[in-house]
């Protein structure tokens, strides 16, 4: 209502170059994934914030020598986590129970998936695969239920499920100016894309367009990450090249 902003935690915190975020309002936790390389390993971990304090309650972290990137995640009523690795083709899940992780899904036909969500009815994953399009999941017999690349959905980084429908943001593309927010209506079934339209495209604003949120009805776009200014492990190519970050509203219908 305001535009005034805080500090969540401090930025030396948990030293990793931060994704994608979710709010568990029920739960009140933050949970957010997080990735850095250095010296030829690469650090991936989730973390689960008390979202009052902000203080670390957990940290899921994996260490290795091969690229990894955990970008993305959601929640399903249960308060079991899915998160995306963006470098390999492969969803993991956080048994909320058990508090361990395991291999959910594995499979060229979600190659370097991306941005993720779920149906209402928490029947359906939906997996942003950057080679393949938009895909859908059954969430019980773990299977791809919809065909390849639903009406050109290649490319897409951040993915909401709105009222039978799926939102994502196309930053993955040839040129700057096909960069674009666009929603993606579902069947009745909720498995299968029948119909798409450009929300916007090419803003001037735009500049690696990149995770939003929807809160009552209004969708709000993190419009520059500036992520084209950055090198691969993170650092800022150019400090004087730096803009304010912008926020775009947008009213859903």
């Amino acid at each position: 209502n305001t535009g005034e902003y805080y500090d969540f935690i401090s930025s030396d915190l948990v030293g990793l170059g931060m994704l994608g975020i979710m709010v568990d309002d029920e739960r009140k936790h933050l949970w957010a994934c997080g990735n850095i390389s250095q010296n030829d390993t690469t650090i991936s971990a989730i973390l689960k914030l008390d979202l009052i304090s902000g203080n670390l309650i957990k940290k899921y972290e994996h260490v290795d020598t091969f690229s990894n990137t955990f970008n993305d995640l959601v929640f399903d009523k249960q308060g079991n986590i899915y998160f995306t690795n963006s470098s390999t083709q492969t969803i993991f899940q956080i048994d909320r129970v058990a508090d361990s992780i395991s291999t959910f899904y594995e499979g060229i036909e979600i190659e370097y998936p991306n941005g993720i969500t779920i149906s209402l009815d928490n029947k359906y994953l939906y997996v942003a695969s950057t080679n393949r399009g938009l895909r859908t999941i059954d969430l019980v017999n773990k299977e791809i239920v919809n065909d390849e690349d639903s009406f050109g959905s290649w490319g897409i980084d951040g993915l909401k499920y709105y009222k039978n429908s799926l939102i994502g943001i196309q930053n993955h593309v040839m040129q700057a100016s096909d960069r674009n927010i666009s929603r993606y209506y579902l069947n009745e079934e909720g498995t299968e894309i029948v119909s798409s339209e450009i929300i916007d495209k090419d803003h001037p604003l735009f500049d690696v367009p990149t995770t939003f949120v929807i809160v009552d009805d209004k969708l709000f776009c993190l419009a520059n990450s500036q992520l084209l200014n950055l090198t691969q492990d993170g650092q800022i190519k150019d400090v004087e090249a730096l803009q304010d970050i912008i926020i775009l509203k947008y009213d859903l219908k």
